[in-house]
């Protein structure tokens, strides 16, 4: 409680912001830029594995695994791939995991629903020479690099490989990039584990 004449502490001003519609509003349009950047994302992933050059990091073993088991579509790999690095963030953070986090589950469900409708809106799409395998590669790069930067100027819930490493860098105080590469070729060498363990090469 403050006297008169004194500015009132900050933390006894109650938070009302919550229920200004403007700032619900404001809100909501980033939660909007957040989803339009995963399915942005989601194209872009698409069109990088089209190209048959190669693959992102975070993306790798769901792909490999989607080639292993036809059976099963890449977005529903990709989906258990993300739920897996949650129990990381979970097994790394302990008591310091927010419930909050658990967002994104229900993002990367959304993720793998995109990535899975854009496969199939692609079609048979694709390119039919070396040429137009790399204007695919960059295409999809591109694509991608838009869905990531709108992502991140939604200022919501991070992406689970991101997560990870932000996870990483609280409890061992490392650079964010140097625990970034490392998680980037972690995530190569379990695609090509997987490469060779399910399909011999």
């Amino acid at each position: 409680v403050s006297t008169v004449g004194e500015e009132p502490d900050e933390r006894s001003v109650p938070r009302v912001a919550a229920l200004n519609p403007r700032a619900a509003l404001y809100m909501a349009g980033r939660v909007a830029l957040m989803l339009a950047g995963i399915a942005v994302m989601g194209l872009g992933i698409d069109v990088v594995v089209r190209a048959n050059l190669g693959n992102s990091p975070i993306s790798a073993c769901p792909n490999v695994l989607s080639l292993a088991f036809p059976g099963i579509s890449f977005g529903t790999f990709m989906l258990g791939w993300q739920c897996f690095l949650v129990l990381v963030q979970i097994i790394i953070l302990r008591r310091e995991f927010r419930l909050v986090d658990l967002l994104q589950i229900p993002i990367s469900v959304f993720f793998g629903v995109c990535i899975d409708l854009f496969v199939a809106l692609l079609g048979p799409w694709g390119p039919d020479s070396y040429l137009t395998s790399w204007l695919w590669l960059a295409a999809g790069m591109a694509i991608l690099a838009l869905g990531i930067v709108m992502t991140v100027v939604s200022g919501t819930v991070m992406n689970c490989g991101e997560a990870v490493v932000q996870a990483v860098v609280r409890k061992t105080g490392a650079r964010f990039g140097t625990v970034k590469v490392g998680f980037d070729l972690t995530c190569a060498a379990l695609a090509v584990l997987c490469a060779f363990a399910f399909m011999g090469h």
